[in-house]
């Protein structure tokens, strides 16, 4: 991770988390971003992008979470031919790229949504591919190496995979409200470890310090989420 060049403009942005059920369980749609993006660039990532101008005023008012809705729906559009109903998306977290840290920084919002039956199609350009794995399917290749994961799909698949379907993920996740993440990187051996405001050590205390545990392990052995509160 080098802080040079690093912007610290915030760029608004959107995603979606398109939930199906199967026989066997659960599934995410993930999409394989072109290598050559400029942001994720060959990376599994929900649908999602910027929010634009278009996506941003309603009757004049600037709302942050139906402009967030607007752009989410859009983009799973054109990334993944889906038709989806802003109406329909459940807000369950607000992710802000840490400062120093990448050469973009972003504020996503990020949604649920449930689509059983219309099919995905990518443009082969910008997306190069697609697949409905149960979470725990994605968290399993990203360990394998099959798969690059960026940490926000990491942890939302992590918290998604405890759950059998897509009414119960749902249900739990409308009654949880809208997590903020906003990661606080920390060098430790062999990788980093990411802190989220509920940790005792977010505020730059110890790792091992008694308290409650908010964090992810990016280590090269393998990551990990974990929370405790």
């Amino acid at each position: 991770m080098n802080p040079q060049h690093v912007t610290e403009k915030l760029l608004p942005s959107a995603s979606v988390i398109p939930l199906r059920d199967s026989s066997e369980g659960l599934r995410v749609l993930l999409l394989k971003r072109n290598p050559n993006a400029t942001s994720s660039g060959g990376a599994w990532v929900f649908p999602g992008g910027l929010i634009d101008r278009v996506d941003g005023v309603d009757n004049g008012v600037i709302d942050p979470i139906a402009s967030a809705r607007r752009a989410a729906v859009r983009e799973a559009g054109e990334e993944a031919g889906l038709l989806l109903k802003p109406e329909a998306l459940l807000p369950i977290s607000r992710w802000t790229t840490p400062k120093g840290v990448f050469p973009k920084r972003f504020e996503t919002w990020f949604f649920l949504v449930r689509e059983s039956s219309q099919s995905v199609c990518v443009d082969r350009q910008e997306i190069l591919a697609h697949q409905w794995l149960s979470p725990s399917e994605a968290i399993l290749a990203r360990r394998r190496g099959i798969m690059e994961l960026p940490p926000p799909t990491f942890v939302n698949l992590t918290i998604l995979s405890v759950f059998p379907d897509s009414s119960s993920a749902l249900n739990a996740m409308a009654k949880g409200g809208v997590a903020i993440f906003k990661p606080r990187f920390r060098k430790i051996p062999g990788g980093f470890c990411s802190l989220y405001a509920e940790d005792a050590a977010y505020e730059g205390g110890a790792l091992d310090l008694p308290g409650p545990r908010h964090r992810l392990w990016l280590q090269d052995s393998g990551w990990r989420y974990e929370k405790r509160l």
